[in-house]
């Protein structure tokens, strides 16, 4: 058994029962010898008492006191070791920024240095095409247009790329947001849509509303895609209270996902069906992921395989 664990105060009071105990045992035993005068034996019981309280006090005084000073160590090595736990923490939390923001800014710059030569490509391609002087073959022209194609593919993906970024990067202004007035902004858009819409009044919020934009144009331009094959497409957008805590979500009646890939959702360029059925490049998911993260908020999927699916999130304290 270690030292600090024999200075308990348990310990302690239990070895002072135990002293008392043995010396009440053998003194009686050895007063009761001294004489058969009750007088004379109460006033030696007395003295006893006396003398083991004052022989007991010196070494009970300098247990308690080292049971103190182990306490006060203890003390200081945790809030040492709390200090040093705490460094460290916030030295990886610096690396991990530093390591971001250098992520960022390269893919950022990656991403902007590939849109000269694919404008060269295009513009070429377009040339060609464009000839005149019917010297390229119908053959060479059909794959011209599949140049164009892809180029424009890249483009729109180079696009989507910088845009990720800016959103990770981009400097936030949190306000009171009245995310029902915004949530009709975005669905004029939808106006000559089949979709039919449901739109809770009076949904507010405290976010970067710029940020807040991009989040509901992502999320309804996805169920409106893939609600758009069901006999009566609609669209619901509403909120919930639980445990105190707003809930958004966007909900749709669409085809719906398999929930035991539902973990890849919200990585880049992942995608749960064909991109000939529904075009995409598997970014958008990605953004909603970030600006909710920065958000300090949560974000989630339910959904059944021909049921739709809900996007649930949460708004929470507000980074930059």
């Amino acid at each position: 058994m270690r030292v600090r664990n024999l200075l308990s105060p348990a310990t302690i009071a239990l070895l002072y029962t135990i002293a008392g105990g043995l010396w009440i045992l053998f003194s009686d035993q050895w007063v009761a010898g001294l004489s058969d005068d009750p007088d004379v034996l109460s006033g030696i019981q007395t003295y006893k008492g006396w003398f083991y309280v004052i022989a007991t006090s010196l070494p009970l005084y300098f247990l308690i006191r080292l049971h103190r000073n182990f306490v006060l160590e203890s003390n200081r090595e945790l809030q040492q070791l709390n200090e040093s736990l705490e460094e460290k923490v916030e030295e990886r939390t610096r690396e991990l920024k530093s390591l971001n923001a250098e992520l960022e800014a390269f893919s950022y710059s990656v991403s902007h240095d590939l849109k000269a030569p694919l404008r060269a490509i295009t513009g070429f391609s377009e040339e060609l095409a464009a000839d005149k002087t019917n010297r390229i073959s119908l053959q060479s022209y059909q794959y011209l247009e599949r140049i164009r194609a892809a180029a424009d593919r890249m483009n729109d993906l180079i696009s989507s790329l910088l845009f990720l970024s800016r959103v990770t990067r981009a400097e936030m202004k949190p306000e009171r947001v009245d995310v029902t007035r915004l949530c009709r902004y975005i669905l004029r858009n939808y106006e000559q849509s089949a979709v039919s819409f449901s739109l809770e009044e009076n949904i507010v919020a405290y976010a970067d509303e710029r940020l807040l934009q991009v989040v509901y144009e992502n999320l309804i331009s996805n169920a409106v895609k893939f609600s758009s094959g069901s006999d009566r497409p609609s669209v619901e957008i509403g909120t919930r209270k639980q445990h105190g805590v707003v809930q958004y979500f966007v909900r749709d009646n669409g085809i719906g996902l398999d929930m035991n890939r539902a973990e890849v959702l919200f990585r880049p360029f992942c995608r749960l069906v064909s991109e000939d059925a529904f075009p995409g490049h598997g970014i958008g998911l990605s953004t909603v992921y970030r600006v909710i993260s920065r958000h300090g908020g949560e974000i989630r999927v339910e959904s059944e395989p021909g049921q739709g699916a809900t996007f649930w999130f949460t708004l929470g304290k507000v980074t930059g």
